[in-house]
């Protein structure tokens, strides 16, 4: 994850099932953010694409409203390519 005009931080994958999710988590001190990101199958051809964010520690209030700011777009994007 980068914010704007930081320095890049690193993240830990905390959680992984095969076609099915992963969970990175970030943290910043004892801020941490964990960014899920799941695929969950609603029948023939359709699919349910979720992705959230869970801030907790110093600022997670202000933080975690920043990190999923651009989810509209990635969930875009990720609904797009699954279409192709």
């Amino acid at each position: 994850m980068k914010p704007p005009g930081e320095e890049a931080l690193r993240s830990q994958l905390v959680e992984v099932r095969e076609n099915a999710c992963f969970v990175d988590e970030t943290r910043v001190g004892d801020l941490a953010i964990l960014v899920a990101h799941r695929i969950e199958s609603l029948g023939p051809a359709r699919t349910r694409i979720v992705y959230a964010v869970d801030a907790r520690g110093p600022q997670a209030s202000e933080i975690g409203p920043a990190v999923a700011s651009d989810f509209p777009e990635v969930l875009a994007s990720l609904a797009k390519l699954a279409e192709k």
